[in-house]
């Protein structure tokens, strides 16, 4: 799934210029999440996260440099569920 995030606020004049996510630190390769495919525009960035186990609740950190080189973290948290069809 995408997860993005709204700088728009926080922002001001200032501008996205890059970001990076991460995933918690401690997850073993049976519980694995994965991040990737991020992208960002002038006031959001957007990240792909993939896997987990279901009912496990997984952190999420993005931190984003502006065009101004101030730095602004953020965390969430994702809990992955069974996706029916």
């Amino acid at each position: 799934m995408d997860y993005t995030i709204d700088w728009t606020n926080w922002l001001g004049a200032d501008t996205v210029s890059s970001v990076t996510y991460t995933l918690d630190s401690g997850i073993t390769t049976s519980t694995a999440i994965g991040g990737s495919a991020t992208s960002t525009t002038s006031t959001t960035t957007t990240v792909n996260i993939t896997g987990g186990t279901a009912g496990t609740i997984y952190n999420v950190k993005a931190e984003m440099t502006t065009s101004s080189n101030r730095v602004v973290v953020r965390n969430f948290r994702v809990k992955v569920e069974d996706q029916q069809l």
